[in-house]
């Protein structure tokens, strides 16, 4: 979205009803710091900033990214806008659909120009930091969105991933 979001809540929504056992705020770079129980997993999470709300999904411990990337992989996963996935009591979504959606997303990516990470494409739990190539994989999605004649904003991404369009 242009800049880390900051000072912003982070919450999780995971399988068995809890959530994160104390409140999570992002800090200056964005990152975050939160524990549930590991027979919670999965969870959906989300951060809503003051302009954008992004959701991504937690398999397994470890490193979890909230990022316009997760958020649109999962709009494609769920056919559904991240919010109304998020609010849903349908949010668990299966391995393999988010697997696949990842999968096309990175193909439609490389197929379209962009310069993706070296290494295994995982926006879900890759750790990156400000700069560095996910960072600027983020910035190409946003000069692509300004640069587009077919798109106003992010939003109208969004819209077109969750409906299958992911050309």
């Amino acid at each position: 979205v242009g800049a880390p979001i900051v000072n912003a809540p982070v919450v999780a929504k995971c399988a068995n009803g809890s959530g994160f056992s104390l409140n999570v705020t992002t800090n200056a770079q964005g990152a975050f710091s939160g524990e549930v129980s590991a027979s919670a997993l999965p969870c959906a999470l989300k951060v809503t900033g003051a302009s954008i709300t992004l959701h991504s999904y937690a398999l397994a411990a470890g490193v979890i990214n909230i990022t316009p990337l997760t958020d649109l992989i999962v709009a494609n996963a769920s056919t559904l806008d991240p919010s109304l996935w998020y609010a849903s009591n349908n949010w668990q979504l299966v391995e393999s659909a988010l697997l696949l959606a990842q999968t096309n997303f990175k193909n439609i990516m490389l197929t379209n120009g962009y310069t993706l990470p070296q290494g295994v494409f995982n926006p879900f739990n890759t750790a990156f930091l400000i700069g560095d190539e996910w960072d600027q994989l983020l910035d190409q999605l946003q000069a692509a969105i300004a640069a587009s004649n077919s798109l106003k904003n992010y939003a109208d991404l969004l819209a077109l991933l969750k409906d299958g369009n992911i050309s």
